[in-house]
């Protein structure tokens, strides 16, 4: 079920998205969810409702050949992006369609059943029911699967993408997508209007949809999570919700004094250190991320979803975060013991420094973590990050 935010007004609200819903159901519907602008989202649907406003200016088809491997299609003209993120206990899933708003106009309920209809039987290997007229490709390594959709004027695809647990915050995300299709940046304040929630799975997922006039391709999918960064925004960016970034710095000036038994392990993504303790059934990484990366209380309430517990007030969230010490400046620890069959846990050290919030995570099996995680306490006491 998508829970859609207040954009008609309670009296407008159920008779219009009953019919959509209605509609989605029948072979004649016409389901569309159209755009976010720089102001907020304006989410209207065609469902023939008199009140109904679609308003972009007039697209141009014109479509670039994608880049090869993971690089996002450059599109000039209106563009479209219907996108979800899915948090799961190991990983973020990222599914996501993006090009011509023309050639997109009638694919807002085929994305929407394919949402609907992945299931993770087995963690790594989601199933999904590809839509009608799609047609689904695994010449791509670097994706869980590509989903081609019929068009005449140029390809447009469908991806699946799986990331680690720690991909970065809804809001870095959203606002990465964004640029993609030549919105500007928001912030945290602007999430509740700018995205919506769908039940994927039987977990709650982000859900946006938008139209933006059209952006040239300045990088891979992943581009702005991390490396490879605008400089940060002045402070009239800051006014209109810029989000500040960090710069890349050498992971050598990450100093750590390693517990026993633990290992360093290549950066997991997004992560500049990566340890495993445990028997490597434990992972630890060491992520910078700008500004509040999306709030203290959202960080707790996504990590406890993860672990298999339910989300809370983010006031609640955050008693669970309590101060101690660190040779890297005023730190936060969580400890969200999993609960279930099979539990996983996460304890994590949060340390706010210059304009970055950095996590120290540590997430495994529930045994594990709580045996390790008095060392990540240890090492959160020895910890030096770049100035």
């Amino acid at each position: 079920m998508i829970v859609f935010g207040n954009t008609f007004p309670p009296s407008k609200r159920s008779g219009l998205w009953g019919r959509c819903f209605a509609q989605i159901g029948s072979k004649q519907s016409g389901f569309k969810v159209f755009g976010i602008s720089l102001t907020g989202l304006a989410l209207l649907a065609g469902c023939s409702d008199p009140e109904g406003i679609r308003e972009y200016a007039a697209p141009r088809d014109v479509v670039a050949k994608p880049a090869p491997a993971m690089a996002s299609p450059a599109t000039t003209g209106p563009t479209r992006m219907l996108a979800a993120i899915l948090a799961r206990p190991d990983a973020t899933w990222f599914v996501k369609l993006m090009g011509p708003a023309t050639q997109l106009e009638n694919q807002g309920a085929p994305f929407i059943s394919l949402l609907q209809s992945i299931k993770f039987e087995k963690p790594d290997e989601p199933t999904f029911t590809v839509p009608g007229g799609w047609t689904r490709d695994d010449s791509n390594p670097a994706r869980f699967a590509t989903l081609k959709l019929p068009s005449t004027a140029g390809p447009v695809e469908a991806t699946i993408i799986k990331l680690g647990a720690q991909a970065g915050s809804d809001l870095e995300n959203i606002n990465r997508w964004r640029g993609q299709v030549g919105l500007g940046p928001i912030g945290e304040k602007d999430m509740a209007t700018a995205t919506k929630e769908m039940e994927i799975a039987g977990k709650k997922a982000i859900f946006v949809d938008m139209i933006g006039p059209g952006a040239p391709k300045t990088g891979g999918p992943f581009s702005g999570m991390m490396g490879n960064r605008p400089p940060a925004p002045t402070s009239e960016d800051t006014k209109k919700g810029g989000i500040p970034t960090p710069p890349e710095r050498p992971t050598a000036q990450i100093g750590v004094v390693l517990p026993q038994g633990w290992k360093e392990i290549p950066p997991k993504p997004l992560s500049l250190k990566s340890y495993q303790a445990a028997n490597g059934t434990v992972d630890i990484t060491i992520t910078p991320l700008a500004g509040p990366a999306g709030g203290l209380g959202a960080n707790i309430n996504r990590w406890r979803t993860q672990v298999g517990l339910e989300a809370v007030d983010n006031a609640k969230a955050e008693a669970d975060a309590k101060p101690v010490p660190s040779s890297a400046g005023k730190a936060l620890f969580v400890d969200l013991p999993g609960k279930g069959a099979n539990a996983k846990s996460i304890a994590a050290g949060i340390i706010s420094k210059g304009s970055e919030t950095w996590f120290i995570k540590m997430m495994g099996p529930a045994d594990g973590v709580a045996k390790e995680k008095s060392a990540l306490a240890e090492l959160l006491k020895t910890l030096k990050l770049p100035e």
